[in-house]
């Protein structure tokens, strides 16, 4: 009997495990839409569209399956947004507002995180389902570490996954 619960609690493992491995698999290879982490998982002072300031932020840059980019930036820190910032149309609390370097978003994570989004070359509707596939998973991430230096974002983002 206990041989059997054994088997039958390793069958389940493997194929659990076989699963997770086919998700990454079919990511890594480019068949699913997904976000990748270029580069980032740094510590940094100066959250972009707020002047010279020193706000700690976690910077990150996502590559699209289709290879376009956008930065993030993640804060914990209280943002006034003047009045350049301006309501996003379909993201309840989320604000936009345009710089140099393209269209920057900010979109509350968890009551305690914020995030940047720093969009060039993608569409309104683009940039507000990156927003919606995204803050989940941040905030799922930045909500289980015990210390803020601690956090981190994810390597891989697949839609519909946390």
């Amino acid at each position: 009997m206990i041989i059997a619960l054994l088997l039958a609690a390793c069958s389940r493992s493997v194929e659990e495990t076989a699963r997770t491995e086919a998700a990454v698999e079919t990511a890594v290879e480019g068949n699913s839409p997904r976000l990748v982490l270029e580069k980032g998982n740094e510590w940094a002072a100066g959250a972009p569209g707020f002047g010279e300031n020193a706000i700690a932020v976690l910077t990150g840059e996502y590559s699209t399956h289709d290879g376009r980019r956008f930065q993030v930036w993640l804060t914990r820190e209280f943002l006034f947004y003047d009045e350049r910032w301006t309501p996003w149309p379909d993201l309840i609390e989320t604000r936009s507002r345009r710089i140099s370097a393209g269209n920057l978003a900010a979109r509350p994570l968890d009551g305690v995180w914020t995030a940047l989004f720093l969009f060039d070359g993608f569409d309104t509707g683009e940039q507000a389902e990156i927003m919606r596939i995204c803050a989940p998973r941040f905030s799922r991430y930045v909500s289980r570490s015990g210390r803020v230096s601690d956090s981190s974002l994810p390597a891989i983002i697949i839609p519909g996954e946390l």
